[in-house]
């Protein structure tokens, strides 16, 4: 019981951190590039991507958002769990969104550059296992 609450608290710890390089408006303008850059590796047709352009930074701050929210409720969750179950919600939607955008293994032209970026890959879907083990897996009975 103690091991699954630090876990939780590692995971709110590990959201609110992403939440906070999302949210801040320097970074924001970085994280801005990537977003047309995602929907290129998606391959959405320049006229889809033309479109969505004015609205990226709201997508970049968008993210940020599922993650302070997602670790908020991971706190709260600790202590209930439909609170629980709604930050894994959250933090799943982040989480895969962060996967897709920052981790591209599937349009790396080079093999140390798609291993980098499946290795991310992997290791954030990692994440999202573990959020279901917590949030939707089976209860230990108290021994």
């Amino acid at each position: 019981m103690v091991v699954a609450f630090v876990g939780k608290l590692l995971i709110a710890a590990f959201a609110l951190a992403s939440a906070w390089a999302l949210l801040d408006p320097q970074t924001t303008s970085h994280f801005t590039p990537l977003v047309d850059k995602a929907l290129g590796n998606l391959q959405v047709p320049e006229i889809y991507r033309s479109q969505i352009r004015p609205f990226e930074p709201y997508v970049v701050q968008f993210h940020g958002a599922l993650f302070a929210l997602g670790g908020v409720f991971m706190i709260l969750g600790a202590l209930s769990s439909a609170a629980g179950k709604l930050s894994v919600s959250l933090l799943v939607i982040a989480i895969t969104l962060n996967a897709i955008v920052f981790h591209p293994f599937w349009v790396a032209t080079s093999a140390a550059d798609q291993a980098q970026a499946l290795l991310g890959f992997l290791q954030v879907t990692a994440l999202v296992g573990a959020l279901f083990n917590f949030g939707f897996g089976k209860k230990q009975d108290k021994q």
